[in-house]
């Protein structure tokens, strides 16, 4: 039985990939392509942060929710938001 759905499944993504319709298949690519941008975005962000954390920390605004990137070994410091420009102390 579930090697049938997997066969009706295969012979189903075959029929629509070879469609000559190709603007819906671009609609559709397109949808897919924005869904899996958001996870893409989300990943590459923390690649970043995790191939700087040994130099940078990283703080979110209290005011607009911004990441902030600063340096490490500061000590105390005054941080001001890029985008609402709101400034708060934090250590590094």
């Amino acid at each position: 039985l579930l090697y049938l759905i997997a066969l009706i499944l295969v012979f189903y993504t075959l029929f629509r990939s070879m469609s000559r319709n190709i603007y819906a298949r671009r609609a559709e690519d397109d949808r897919f392509q924005h869904l899996i941008g958001r996870f893409r975005k989300m990943f590459r962000v923390e690649k970043k942060r995790m191939r700087d954390r040994k130099y940078y920390r990283y703080f979110r605004c209290s005011s607009c929710g911004q990441h902030v990137r600063v340096p490490k070994g500061r000590g105390h410091v005054v941080v001001t938001c890029p985008k609402c420009r709101h400034s708060f102390e934090k250590t590094t």
